[in-house]
């Protein structure tokens, strides 16, 4: 592939503002407690629910139509699935790290379920939004990078400079205190991920509500 051509997308759930300046907070109260530094912290403004990691797709005048077209017939779907509720409620969980925390490469937050008449928002409707997206995006032609639905906030990634040691202490000697922050889902966007001078950027190309 022609990487000077190409786009790098992913299909996500935005987070509300209010959410993503109280996870800059929590950045913020751990890059304090990383006294190796070992991670490099992701801009707020950038974090978001992955439902689908795309990569790199050829920039073709007909990809991002196909894409956007995929994502309205998936939310057309869930909206007459008759369980869908808009919009999805989740709450703030406790930090975590893949692969895992004695050996943390990527340092998230994790997502725990809102209940409501004894369904879960999240786990049940975002799982119903994950397949209906994965199979109109097949019907394109595009592959999805995402093999399974793992809702996570990402925070951070390791450093290649950074021992398992280090790494592996900031998680395990944390006193960063999480509230469970309720917070809602009402769209899904299409986001491009470029290189600035200023590090990654995330940029919103197309929003679908729900």
């Amino acid at each position: 592939m022609d990487f000077e051509h190409s786009l790098r997308l992913f299909i996500a759930f935005p987070l509300p503002s209010e959410t993503q300046e109280y996870l800059a907070k929590i950045q913020a109260s751990l890059h304090k407690e990383d006294a190796a530094d070992s991670f490099r912290w992701i801009k707020a403004q950038n974090t978001h629910i992955t439902l689908h990691f795309l990569g790199d797709i050829a920039a073709g005048e007909a990809t991002i139509p196909k894409i956007t077209g995929a994502m309205q017939r998936a939310v057309e779907a869930f909206r007459q699935g008759g369980t869908a509720s808009s919009p999805i409620r989740c709450k703030l969980g406790k930090p975590g790290a893949f692969p895992s925390k004695k050996n943390p490469r990527v340092l998230w937050i994790g997502l725990n379920e809102f209940m409501e008449r004894r369904s879960t928002h999240l786990l049940q409707y975002g799982k119903s939004l994950f397949d209906m997206l994965e199979s109109e995006l097949l019907s394109e032609g595009i592959q999805s990078h995402s093999s399974s639905y793992k809702p996570h906030i990402t925070l951070g990634y390791r450093k290649r400079s950074s021992s398992d040691q280090d790494a592996a202490a900031l998680l395990a000697n944390s006193r960063t205190a999480v509230k469970e922050l309720v917070f809602s889902l009402g769209s899904i966007c299409l986001f491009k991920s470029y290189v600035t001078q200023d590090g990654r950027t995330h940029e919103v190309i197309f929003s679908q509500p729900l």
